[in-house]
């Protein structure tokens, strides 16, 4: 802003080149005007400036209240986050604690299952060794068996069976037959005197002495519990043959296949040496054993040769017996790998649909036919070591009769007469292999049609 002087101070200075002059009024108060202009200009510029000062003040004391307060609620924050960091800090300090007893614990037990791993394997070599240990011993036990001369190689049992519902009231009571509580291998049938010409006859006592005897109240388990350890025998290589032989209607195939509908219970020899057979052969695969199995099931009707699991519309071949390797063959026989138990089950009740049987006097479904069902059993322990075979047959042989008794039609009289003649064929099969006088195999083939 230019600030003029005062007027007096003007004018008592000449000017140059001019004289001093008598004072003007006007032009003195037009300058004293102008000042006092300039001066309310300036008030006003600065009254205006120091508001807009204060208002600057102002805004900055709002901004400063504003950054304080986020100031305190990010020193809030601050604090709680690192109440926060303390608190994860103790937590990571215990896990670290924690991680440091576990990793001991884990060494503890790593060296733990070292041991029980080397346990482990010395118990498995152990029980290799006891397996091999035991098949050697029974082979040693089978051999010795075969020696003794009261054992032979051939075990007979007798099972005596209960009256039927059909006999009770036209029969007497079994009274006559004295089964010993304590020896299982004897019993005695007596017979009451009667009249003879004129004299009474005495009783007579007739003992009977087999390998094993079950009376009337034996059930099928107790039955197959004296077979049992021979059934295992097979997976260890060696040939088997349970048979039931017997009268017609005597019960030899409740014994060897059960009632129509077996329960657990009721079931025969068959579906329990099959059941008995795969489930032993699953326990020795964790011992390394493997086992394949083939099934066939062959029957003898009227001395001809049938496929009982063959539909008899598809039949085509006629079956013959051959000794292969000295052992009994019959070419063109199906035969079915199976590989479980169910599988061999289905087989035998397809086979028992297609076997002979018919009314008759003694028996109300007689089998007329010999039914011999074959398991084959291939063996081996590790694929360096030799395999072994063995075959499980199981033969539902059919009931000799009495023709005055029997009463058969013309056809089942020739069914009676070739079931007596096989029948006398393998009594004398048996025979000879208890006197050791031909091999089984040799002997029976010699015997039966061709």
């Amino acid at each position: 802003m230019l600030s003029l002087p005062p007027a007096s101070a003007l004018s008592g200075l000449p000017g140059p080149g001019l004289q001093p002059s008598e004072p003007q009024t006007s032009g003195e108060n037009i300058q004293e005007t102008g000042g006092m202009e300039e001066q309310r200009e300036g008030t006003a510029l600065q009254t205006q400036l120091s508001r807009r000062l204060e208002e600057d003040k102002e805004e900055l004391r709002g901004h400063i209240r504003d950054l304080m307060a986020q100031l305190e609620h990010k020193e809030t924050e601050l604090g709680m986050a690192q109440a926060g960091l303390a608190q994860q800090l103790q937590t990571t300090e215990a896990l670290q604690a924690q991680l440091v007893e576990k990793e001991a614990e884990l060494g503890v037990a790593q060296v733990s299952l070292a041991q029980q791993h080397e346990k482990v394997t010395e118990l498995e070599q152990q029980l290799e060794k006891s397996e091999t240990k035991r098949r050697d011993l029974l082979e040693i036990v089978h051999k010795l068996k075969v020696t003794q001369e009261w054992w032979g190689n051939v075990r007979v049992f007798c099972r005596v069976r209960p009256l039927l519902a059909s006999e009770q009231g036209g029969q007497k009571a079994m009274g006559h037959l004295y089964f010993s509580p304590d020896d299982k291998t004897y019993f005695v049938f007596s017979r009451p005197g009667e009249a003879y010409n004129g004299h009474m006859r005495e009783n007579m006592d007739f003992p009977f002495t087999f390998d094993h005897i079950f009376p009337p109240s034996a059930s099928q388990e107790e039955v197959f519990e004296e077979v049992a350890l021979l059934v295992q025998s097979v997976l260890d290589g060696h040939n088997v043959c349970i048979f039931a032989f017997g009268q017609t209607g005597s019960g030899k195939t409740y014994t060897m296949e059960g009632p129509k509908n077996a329960s657990l219970d009721t079931a025969g020899l068959i579906p329990r040496a099959v059941q008995q057979i795969f489930r032993a052969s699953h326990e020795m695969e964790a011992k390394g054993w493997k086992h394949s199995f083939t099934a066939s099931y062959l029957e003898i009707y009227n001395e001809a040769l049938q496929d009982l699991l063959v539909p008899l519309t598809e039949r085509r071949s006629i079956l013959k017996i051959r000794l292969v390797n000295n052992k009994v063959h019959v070419p063109g026989l199906s035969r079915f790998p199976v590989a479980s138990a169910e599988k061999v089950l289905n087989l035998l009740r397809k086979a028992k649909a297609h076997r002979a049987t018919a009314k008759m006097r003694l028996n109300k479904c007689s089998s007329r036919s010999h039914a011999v069902f074959q398991l084959q059993i291939e063996s081996q322990k590790a694929s360096h070591e030799p395999c072994t075979s063995a075959v499980l047959n199981l033969v539902d042989l059919a009931g000799s009769e009495r023709l005055t008794k029997s009463q058969p039609t013309k056809e089942q009289m020739k069914e009676t007469l070739s079931i007596n003649s096989s029948l006398s064929v393998l009594s004398r099969v048996i025979l000879a292999v208890r006197k050791k006088v031909l091999p089984a195999p040799i002997f029976l083939l010699a015997l039966l049609p061709r």
